[in-house]
């Protein structure tokens, strides 16, 4: 499945339609059918776990257009499952590409709260971020957005990761890693040829993350088992940084831009040197797609986000 058909099936709340064909003949073939409840899409909680009903031939869908879902208790078959809900403040609606913008921003902000250890995550699960229309500003309502885990087979489970798991040298190395990622996550849908102003901001941010990074990890007394493939890393990040620092210099030209942030991203793409810190660390140490090729947008991403996303995902059925 090609990126821009993941993308095209995601659950797309501006002007779109939340069914999920894909998942129809996975779910049929649960038995016995999930016990469900079919609510309003606004009314989800940060750890409910969901289904489109349009999904499943089972369930009745009185109006198939309705924003309602199957919400299912977390052990029953189910594709999705909300990580964070985010109040949407402003006054009016902003318009559809600047609240993609937002809420994809925040979303990439509260993942880690649910979602400390991403490579723990299954095959296929992706992040989905979805927006309310402009009637959603009208009085009474409160607009808020949906963070969800967007899963590409059915999952009985729940996903959120109990951090009181970990040792104290793998939650420390998670946690000064968390910063850096999440920052990666909220790259501009646009690249700077489209829109230099909001992917220079970015840039800002991504680099005052990457220096907390290295502070962090550098501040911590790592064991034998880890200081060597830990100064590896450290040494990586470090030329990220410098690639990010370059970036940030004051150019006209949005394509030179462009390809500095493209020879960060690569640098940053590089995920050996992770990988052996974990394995050091005894965490699980098999890459997974890189950060900002985990989210299924409202519309396809540019061009240059495409290669490689998900490549070789296959259902696991």
């Amino acid at each position: 499945m090609s990126f821009l058909q993941a993308a095209l099936l995601g659950l797309a709340l501006l002007g779109g339609d939340r069914g999920r064909p894909e998942h129809a003949a996975l779910l049929r073939r649960t038995a016995p059918p999930p016990a469900y409840q079919l609510v309003p899409f606004d009314v989800l909680r940060v750890g409910d776990c969901f289904f489109s009903p349009e999904s499943a031939a089972d369930v009745p869908v009185s109006d198939p257009g309705s924003d309602r879902v199957a919400r299912v208790p977390c052990g029953q078959p189910h594709t999705d499952e909300v990580f964070a809900t985010v109040p949407l403040t402003d006054q009016a609606f902003p318009g559809a590409d600047r609240l993609r913008s937002e809420v994809a921003r925040a979303c990439a902000l509260r993942e880690a709260d649910f979602v400390l250890d991403d490579w723990l995550l299954p095959t296929g699960v992706l992040v989905q971020n979805d927006a309310p229309d402009e009637r959603a500003w009208q009085p009474p309502a409160r607009p808020r957005a949906v963070c969800a885990l967007d899963s590409w087979r059915v999952v009985t489970r729940s996903l959120r990761q109990d951090p009181a798991r970990l040792d104290p040298d793998q939650l420390a190395y998670l946690r000064a890693l968390s910063g850096y990622w999440t920052g990666w996550r909220a790259e501009p849908n646009a690249p700077a040829f489209w829109a230099p102003a909001d992917n220079r901001a970015w840039l800002d941010g991504l680099a005052g993350a990457t220096r907390d990074t290295l502070q962090a990890l550098r501040a911590r007394s790592w064991g034998e088992r880890t200081a060597q493939p830990m100064a590896a890393q450290l040494a990586q990040l470090q030329h990220v940084l410098a690639l990010l620092e370059q970036a940030r210099q004051p150019t006209g030209d949005s394509g030179l831009l462009d390809l500095r942030i493209q020879q960060a991203r690569d640098a940053a793409g590089d995920t050996a040197a992770e990988a052996a810190v974990r394995a050091a660390l005894h965490l699980p140490a098999v890459p997974h797609p890189h950060p900002w090729t985990r989210v299924v947008p409202d519309d396809p991403l540019p061009a240059r986000t495409r290669s490689g996303i998900l490549a070789g995902e296959h259902l696991n059925i």
